[in-house]
This record gives C-alpha cells, sequence and structure tokens, in this order.
C-alpha cells in the first residue's frame, strides 16, 4: 500500500584504529515522499570503499583530494560527515544503513513542496479513492 514515509541514511566509517565513525543526514529536514515504501537496507563494502566513500559524500564531482605535506598520505577535508580528516589509508570499511519510516500525520505544506503537482495529485486522489471505498462498504 502507498504511504508518506522519510528516508533515513546512516554512514559507518569504519578505520584501522577500531574507530567507528557514525555519519548522517547533515542538518536541514528530510524530504517527505509518497508511494511503496521501500524494504530498509543494509550495505557493507570493504572494496573500493574510498570511491564509495566520496560518492556518499556527494562530492563525486570536483572533490579536492589533499596531500600531507612530508609523507604524501591522501584524505578529505570532510567536516559535514565526520567533522574532522579522513585518510585514505586509514578506511576499512563502509556501512550504509538506509531505513523508511512512516509518517503518520505529514506538515501538508512541505508534502506539496516535496511531491510537487503530480505527487501530491496522486496522493490526494488515492486517499479519495479509499475513502469511496470505504463508504460504499
Amino acid at each position: 500500500m502507498k504511504c508518506v514515509y522519510k528516508p533515513d541514511v546512516k554512514i559507518k566509517l569504519f578505520l584501522k584504529n577500531g574507530e567507528c565513525i557514525i555519519a548522517g543526514n547533515v542538518g536541514g529536514r528530510y524530504l517527505y515522499r509518497y508511494g511503496e515504501k521501500p524494504e530498509d537496507t543494509f550495505e557493507e563494502y570493504t572494496d573500493n570503499s574510498w570511491n564509495r566513500l566520496l560518492k556518499f559524500s556527494k562530492y563525486s564531482n570536483g572533490l579536492e583530494e589533499y596531500a600531507t605535506m612530508f609523507k604524501k598520505r591522501i584524505y578529505i577535508n570532510d567536516y559535514f560527515i565526520a567533522e574532522r580528516r579522513i585518510y585514505k589509508d586509514e578506511l576499512v570499511k563502509i556501512v550504509v544503513e538506509s531505513t523508511y519510516e512512516e509518517i503518520e500525520n505529514p506538515n501538508i505544506r512541505y508534502l506539496q513542496e516535496d511531491l510537487g503537482f503530480k505527487g501530491y495529485s496522486s496522493l490526494v486522489f488515492d486517499r479519495e479513492c479509499e475513502l469511496r471505498k470505504l463508504m460504499e462498504s
């Protein structure tokens, strides 16, 4: 059954020293979505995890990788995800947890903005059809 839901994505970065950094969405509010609620997913990446990190941190276009002065260790200066430097040789694996939560009473104004005209019209039409079926039975 179709419903209004919001996605929540958490990225866990596992480093060689055993440290785990949890990065979630950065500020702002979640965008509402309407449709069949997807299943929660759990993905683990060990191969090519550096490129995955760049993709998940939304810097896939034009990211500047920096190198330390003497040892030339590659790192990104990402204070939005981890609030620190992340070195390429420290990263062991990345775990991405995507969960979807159904929203019972969404804010109507946000719902209209997030779904746009077609999505909101579809939502209203589906709800009207459900109400007609309930009144007929």
